[in-house]
């Protein structure tokens, strides 16, 4: 699977429930339960969206093999201790459960209360419903956008306000981002370990590269958010949709939402350090298959123009 293919999936996959890194005020709070913070967490859609995470890594490790030079049965064989090392560090349950903590130190009893109070209404399960069913992506995440894309086309100019200030609010892109950005972060620390072939650059130059194109990838995916929303929120109606976007426009919104954003890139960096620690010492090598431009803009590009924030227009 390439890379333009992968990049499409984490499109799919990722929760639109998700984002918006607000600064939060950090007085004396006390922490709500555990077991409250994993039900908020399962009601949001970001649940789902951590179980993406592993296969996403994985993906972009195999174009990343696929590139290196050598017969396919060597470098599978030098594949497979980096592969597990990066199965334990991005498991599930264990984001799951970092994320989980992370929300309980967060939350104020008070914003638990509140938040699941809106969950409990029809809106919020039926919200609910819709986002949990978001990361479970497509045998074919190509064809799924390009038909994204013309149905998105096809909406009328109001339902596709409504959808872009769901969107806009959500804000998942740079959560997007960030997790493709760790995972080639992860799989430079080990390729130097299990593939010293591979071609070399520093760390540092890498991340630079990571960097400078962390902008034209947050638009690529934030295009991709807007085409796939069409689907993903069909079944809401032009009044539920305005009524969901109001709530995540609302302080109440913004918060859940910036609490969990922060606690999933978090979560994310926890497990690309963990990785580096079980691949050896972070190496010099990157995958020669790194992307020198965003191949989900290519195939934005390729199936005509690009959804834009129509709150922007």
């Amino acid at each position: 699977m390439k890379p333009a293919r992968h990049l499409l999936n984490l499109a799919t996959a990722a929760s639109l429930a998700i984002g918006l890194a607000l600064p939060l005020a950090s007085p004396a709070r006390a922490e709500v339960p555990v077991a409250q913070a994993q039900h908020i967490l399962l009601q949001s859609g970001a649940w789902a969206s951590l179980g993406q995470v592993s296969p996403a890594v994985q993906t972009y490790l195999l174009a990343a093999v696929e590139a290196e030079p050598g017969g396919e049965s060597t470098k599978r064989e030098r594949l497979l201790p980096l592969s597990q090392a990066l199965q334990r560090a991005y498991a599930p349950d264990k984001l799951r459960a970092d994320v989980i903590q992370q929300l309980a130190r967060q939350l104020t009893g008070d914003d638990a209360a509140m938040v699941q109070a809106w969950f409990d209404t029809p809106l919020g399960r039926q919200v609910a419903s819709v986002e949990g069913q978001i990361a479970e992506g497509s045998d074919d995440p190509a064809s799924k956008l390009q038909g994204a894309m013309q149905a998105w086309r096809q909406l009328a100019p109001e339902r596709q306000a409504l959808l872009s200030a769901v969107v806009s609010a959500n804000q998942a892109a740079p959560l997007q981002v960030e997790v493709l950005i760790q995972s080639l972060q992860a799989i430079h620390r080990g390729t130097s370990t299990f593939m010293p072939k591979a071609a070399k650059v520093s760390a540092k130059d890498l991340k630079s590269r990571l960097d400078a194109q962390r902008e034209e990838l947050t638009a690529s995916f934030q295009s991709a958010a807007l085409a796939l929303s069409t689907g993903f929120y069909a079944s809401l109606s032009d009044q539920q949709l305005a009524d969901y976007g109001q709530f995540l426009a609302s302080p109440l919104g913004q918060r859940l939402l910036a609490v969990q954003h922060q606690a999933m890139v978090k979560a994310v960096r926890n497990a690309t350090e963990e990785a580096g620690r079980g691949t050896g010492a972070a190496g010099t090598a990157t995958p020669a298959g790194l992307p020198r431009q965003s191949h989900l803009l290519e195939q934005l590009n390729r199936g005509g123009a690009a959804p834009t924030d129509a709150t922007q227009r």
